[in-house]
């Protein structure tokens, strides 16, 4: 195939969306041990901050990831015009992990109607 740019036919501004899931434990070794399982549950298995292995990239990282999903994929995919709330509860949920959701303090916790949490959580598939 010819990438020739001249005449018109021009790759400039083309691009794909790849979707990347996170490494696995047996994607990071055959023989994974407890020090492969560390570094996976402290800097995820998604290959940039795990192969960086820095905190500091990662918590740059997460940021970057979060603010693109939240501004990129749910906005122009579901409309949302409350961003900043968004992003304060994209915030707000992994500080509640491992107690019972409930919408009701959400709502409160951040001024907004019950459906609108309620819609919400249920765009970002929580």
């Amino acid at each position: 195939m010819n990438f020739n740019t001249q005449g018109g036919d021009s790759l400039q501004g083309r691009y794909h969306y790849h979707r990347l899931h996170p490494l696995s434990l047996y994607e990071i070794s055959s023989r994974p041990n407890s020090d492969d399982l560390g570094h996976l549950m402290q800097f995820g298995g998604f290959p940039e901050p795990f192969l960086k292995g820095n905190t500091r990239h990662w918590k740059r990282w997460q940021r970057e990831h979060q603010s693109r999903v939240i501004h990129e994929d749910l906005i122009s995919l579901e409309h949302v015009k409350e961003v900043t709330q968004l992003d304060l509860l994209a915030q707000a949920l992994p500080e509640r992990v491992g107690a019972p959701l409930s919408i009701n303090n959400l709502r409160q916790d951040l001024s907004v109607a019950f459906e609108t949490i309620d819609r919400w959580i249920t765009i970002l598939g929580v």
